[in-house]
């Protein structure tokens, strides 16, 4: 199942849990009207919804993608090279847990 940090207290229309947006390192319930069904791949049902973020929403994303890129390509190859390896590990590492996330 989807982390609870990254879920907002809002319930679907069938109590399904609505994920929130991560913007600028925070996780932000979105104000959209539109939601997306995410289906479990096994059953089908409903595990919870992600919205279809309002335009000032998105704007905000890009914002912050632009400006946390600012410092990032400023950033050795080597360093990058060393979050994205260590980013490998932790996937492996909880391999169980995501997979079971997916399939809940």
């Amino acid at each position: 199942m989807v982390s609870s940090e990254k879920l907002s207290n809002t319930k679907g229309s069938n109590s399904v849990p609505k994920v929130n947006m991560l913007i600028n390192g925070k996780f932000i319930e979105s104000e959209t009207q539109y939601w997306e069904n995410i289906p479990n791949p096994l059953t089908q049902k409903t595990l919870a919804q992600v919205p279809f973020s309002t335009t000032e929403e998105i704007d905000n994303a890009v914002n912050a993608a632009k400006e946390a890129f600012s410092t990032w390509h400023k950033t050795p190859i080597s360093s990058r090279a060393r979050i994205f390896f260590k980013l490998q590990q932790l996937i492996r590492d909880n391999l169980d847990r995501l997979s079971d996330s997916i399939t809940a």
